[in-house]
């Protein structure tokens, strides 16, 4: 409320700088009339009698968490996308994780940490484009405004997927790095600010469900359309470094015609910082410390652009091999899956996903295909009503199996972002 009242009308304080740094200014005073507001606000809270709060867990259920908790021989783990949890054997979780890290394509391992050197190498960068001005003084104290001692290795992080649900559900372990306080956090930030828009512009670019909703509600489709589903395995941990940098810079062109905020860097130097980031993916597992040669890691902030741009090289090469593509009358990509609408017959069809499983040698391509309907994102397509009165495909909601169907009470202390979401998904059913 001070901060409001000290700024209030003051347009020139307005600052639309992506990488602005919080100052941590707080006034002691505003005015009289707020001053006693914030003092009677006070008094009524502490007037505020605090009832003693009730466990909604029973003695013997809290207990049974404790004990698990306590259990150095299981791993307790969130499974992808639904809301089951899920206890494994350690011995076996860390046999799987293992074997991944060591499969001699995608992970080195390395002696020692080396994030002192590189955080040194991109400071050294960064001072640099400075001195140019290709960055600015606000961008660069954002970069640089971290101690080195304070720097931690990436946690390698793997979660439980469902592949079928059975009484033996068939499951497999999926990556996530967390990069919180890495020495190339920043600096992927500051890359995907300029990535960010031009993955926008791309034709098969989906934000989300309610994105891709609004372009289906829009498709007028043929009776005898085809409706399929495709999906890259483990695309994250399957690019080339040296592939994204060269979708980059083929991307160029589109970054230097767009209206950024803060300076672009030159060409050389923006894909200089990008590999740097790219090829200095350093995390621990277990006691031992790893390095990424292959692929980007889930959970970096520019690896969801660096995915969607690839996808977009990856499909544009299909496109250009594929003599049916004409036929495609729709083509949605959300990061590693996608979603086609096909005026063709089955064989063309399967001759587009033999040209994609063929495009590359780590990249792999799983799919679905109906005549009636499929799943995508959180949604089923369907030739429903609408589609047989104004040929508009149908949409409606989509559960998977797996789905426990625990959802938040209104009066729960999220952020109203997460109820917003809620909102969007459930107005579809």
């Amino acid at each position: 409320m001070r901060l409001k009242f000290l700024f209030y009308g003051n347009e020139n304080v307005i600052n639309n700088h992506p990488f602005t740094m919080k100052s941590g200014y707080t006034p002691n005073f505003a005015n009289t009339a707020i001053e006693n507001y914030i003092f009677a606000t006070k008094i009524e809270l502490g007037r505020i009698h605090l009832h003693k709060f009730k466990d909604n867990l029973t003695k013997s259920e809290r207990m049974a968490l404790q004990s698990l908790k306590q259990n150095k021989e299981i791993v307790i783990k969130k499974a992808d996308k639904n809301s089951s949890t899920v206890i494994l054997d350690k011995k076996n979780y860390i046999e799987q994780a293992l074997s991944q890290l060591n499969d001699g394509i995608h992970y080195e391992q390395i002696a020692i940490s080396h994030c002192t050197e590189i955080y040194n190498l991109i400071e050294s960068k960064v001072k640099i484009l400075h001195e140019q001005s290709h960055i600015d003084d606000i961008s660069l104290r954002y970069l640089l405004d971290t101690k080195v001692e304070k720097f931690k290795l990436a946690d390698y992080i793997y979660y439980l997927k469902f592949t079928k649900l059975t009484s033996t559900s068939e499951m497999k372990l999926g990556v996530i790095k967390n990069y919180f306080k890495g020495p190339i956090e920043r600096i992927g930030q500051f890359i995907d600010y300029f990535l960010q828009p031009i993955v926008r512009q791309l034709w098969t670019f989906t934000q989300d469900t309610t994105f891709f909703i609004n372009k289906i509600e829009r498709i007028e489709a043929p009776d005898n359309v085809m409706l399929a589903t495709f999906d890259i395995s483990s695309m994250y941990t399957n690019l080339s470094h040296e592939e994204i940098i060269q979708d980059v810079y083929r991307a160029w062109p589109k970054l230097i015609a767009y209206n950024y905020a803060i300076p672009l860097p030159p060409r050389n130097e923006f894909l200089e910082l990008l590999r740097i980031t790219l090829e200095n993916n350093e995390f621990e597992f277990n006691s031992v410390i790893y390095k990424q040669i292959v692929g980007v890691p889930m959970g970096a902030p520019m690896s969801p652009s660096l995915t969607d741009l690839r996808f977009f090289e990856i499909i544009s090469k299909i496109l250009k091999e594929f003599t049916h593509a004409f036929k495609i009358i729709h083509l949605s990509v959300y990061r590693d899956d996608g979603f086609m609408l096909f005026a063709g017959n089955d064989n063309e069809l399967v001759d587009f996903f033999e040209i994609a499983n063929n495009i590359h040698p780590l990249i792999k391509f799983t799919h679905e295909t109906s005549r009636t309907n499929v799943h995508f994102l959180d949604v089923t397509v369907y030739k429903g009503k609408r589609f047989i009165t104004n040929t508009i495909l149908d949409i409606k909601l989509y559960r998977k199996l797996t789905d426990n169907y625990q959802y938040l009470h209104r009066s729960s202390s999220h952020p109203s972002s997460v109820f917003k979401r809620n909102y969007k998904i459930f107005s579809i059913i």
